[in-house]
């Protein structure tokens, strides 16, 4: 399913300030960094209090209504989120998010074509929205047109490039087109970001060995993916299948001579 969250940058529980001890009118700029982080937090009674006084002191303002859709949309009220959504574009429609906003809310009544309808046109406004290009990523990865998967995966990954979640997406779009070797080295560079993480290693272990017909480079990889997912304690279903790939390739002594 496609991504339901925005992405607001790292944050301080500090951030996410208390206004309600003052009468005085407070600068937007700084209701805005407060409510921002306090969505990051998930502090949705302090992010409707913030959004509440945008709405008091900033009432031509779209962000009051905006911050108000995502507190309503976090208790499971879908019904005012989307009138919320709608009041801030009436109030002015040239902010991307806010169609990007509508957008989610439709998905989430099931209502997908126009929901897609929106988060494209929210792009228009706004082409470097991040959160915009994976949500259409997602949804056309679901739908197997990996082309246009391809396309927004890849804006997600020029401005956030250690992003998992599209370096993944974006190999396995190009795995699926047939491009093994686009999509090696995307798993490759997403594995060199994330030393950690076996699962993107295991994946190069895979196309080497099924797709690239390259078992020697396979086998040491799928190696390396078995000393060190045991080390990180990985889930023993991982474990099972890494031992069942050396094993079948020591089977077919496709494996390299330096280990026979």
């Amino acid at each position: 399913a496609p991504v339901v969250s925005f992405e607001v940058g790292s944050v301080s529980s500090s951030s996410c300030k208390d206004f309600s001890g003052t009468s005085k009118k407070h600068e937007l700029s700084a209701l805005m960094l407060a409510a921002n982080s306090c969505l990051k937090l998930k502090n949705i009674e302090r992010l409707e209090q913030i959004a509440n006084g945008i709405m008091k002191d900033h009432p031509f303002s779209v962000w009051g209504a905006f911050y108000l859709s995502l507190v309503a949309e976090a208790r499971g009220n879908l019904v005012l989120a989307q009138w919320l959504i709608d009041l801030s574009l009436k109030k002015n429609s040239s902010y991307g998010i806010l169609n990007f906003q509508k957008g989610r809310m439709l998905w989430q009544e099931k209502k997908h074509s126009l929901a897609v309808k929106n988060v494209q046109e929210g792009l228009k406004k706004d082409p470097g929205l991040v959160e915009a290009n994976m949500f259409l990523a997602q949804v056309h990865f679901r739908d197997q047109d990996y082309d246009k998967a391809s396309e927004y995966f890849y804006q997600v990954v020029k401005a956030r490039p250690k992003d998992k979640t599209a370096l993944q997406g974006l190999a396995e779009s190009r795995l699926q087109k047939g491009d093994h070797l686009g999509a090696l080295e995307i798993y490759h560079r997403a594995y060199l970001q994330s030393p950690e993480n076996m699962e993107f290693r295991f994946r190069e272990g895979f196309i080497y060995e099924t797709m690239l017909n390259q078992a020697d480079n396979a086998y040491v990889i799928y190696q390396e993916v078995r000393i060190n997912a045991k080390r990180r304690a990985y889930p023993s279903q991982f474990l099972d299948e890494v031992e069942r790939r050396i094993v079948n390739l020591e089977k077919q002594n496709r494996i390299p001579a330096m280990t026979k």
